[in-house]
């Protein structure tokens, strides 16, 4: 049985709020890793090995991140959105 995922890494920083402080809210960092690495950690742990990233269109720093899924032992992939 393959289990799958979708992942919302989409929603863009708000200017208003000072925690974010215009860092995109998916690279936040938390405990030293950012709230997506958590999030891809959990799933993997879970069992799940393949997952869709939603990303914003156009978003280097985010595919980047994601990258192939390989340093999270998953096969990711991007969904760009607008």
């Amino acid at each position: 049985m393959t289990i799958e995922a979708l992942v919302l890494a989409d929603r863009p920083p708000v200017d208003a709020d000072p925690v974010l402080q215009a860092q995109w809210p998916a690279l936040l960092p938390i405990g030293g890793k950012a709230v997506l690495q958590h999030c891809l950690e959990d799933l993997w742990e879970a069992g799940v090995r393949n997952a869709v990233v939603a990303i914003p269109r156009g978003h280097r720093e985010l595919r980047a991140f994601v990258g192939s899924g390989d340093r999270f032992g998953m096969e990711l992939r991007c969904l760009e959105v607008d």
